[in-house]
């Protein structure tokens, strides 16, 4: 992805699908897949899979202030759940209220996912990170906050898989990472690195006959 304007952020397109598919066609095509090409895929795809994953389907007026209801649930509608963007392009911050990618760091920074090899083939990947900041109904309990941020991890994975099988995209949900580096590049505080999904579209290996 590239900023055309002299700013902090990219704004995305609005939402658009070209094509439906039935639920039960998609939960039959989920699969984790590998290996990938480098073809970028569009920024109207990100656009896509980012409001896919934990974007806002609606929003309530209150008298406490705005309330953001997300594709994805999460235990005591904390959204703790953020994503994080890389492409060789830069690391963007998923500002879904907004529905924009804000920039963080310019420059490819893919290796730092891990030792993986398909972090620096496929063309990008959406980092899941747990904000414990936001959990605050639980006061420091450690047990239910590991659990429901883990939880509402598998929520968001699952909407990113979801997508990717109705638009024949590849991915794959990834703990094998490097969480201490990601979360020391990030400048993260009291915040977890949880799962890593790359995306692209898939590599079809063809054999010589």
């Amino acid at each position: 992805m590239e900023n055309s304007q002299l700013s902090n952020y990219i704004k995305l397109p609005q939402l658009y699908w070209e094509e439906q598919t039935l639920f039960r066609e998609v939960l039959m095509k989920r699969r984790s897949i590998r290996f990938f090409q480098s073809t970028e895929i569009s920024i109207q795809e990100v656009s896509n899979i980012l409001w896919s994953a934990n974007g806002v389907s609606d929003t309530q007026e209150t008298s406490e202030g705005k309330l953001y209801f997300k594709t994805a649930p999460s235990a005591s509608n904390h959204q703790e759940i953020e994503i994080y963007v890389f492409d060789k392009n830069g690391v963007y911050f998923y500002n879904s209220e907004l529905h924009i990618l804000q920039i963080v760091k310019t420059g490819d920074n893919r290796s730092i996912l891990g030792k993986l090899p398909f972090f620096r083939k496929a063309p990008i990947s959406f980092c899941l990170v747990a904000n414990m900041n936001k959990m605050v109904r639980y006061n420091k309990d450690e047990f239910r906050i590991n659990l429901y941020s883990a939880m509402d991890t598998g929520y968001v994975s699952q909407n990113i898989y979801l997508y990717c099988a109705a638009r024949k995209l590849a991915t794959v949900a990834c703990g094998m990472i490097n969480r201490s580096e990601i979360g020391e590049f990030l400048c993260l505080q009291n915040a977890k690195v949880m799962l890593v999904h790359p995306v692209g579209f898939k590599k079809i290996y063809v054999n010589a006959s």
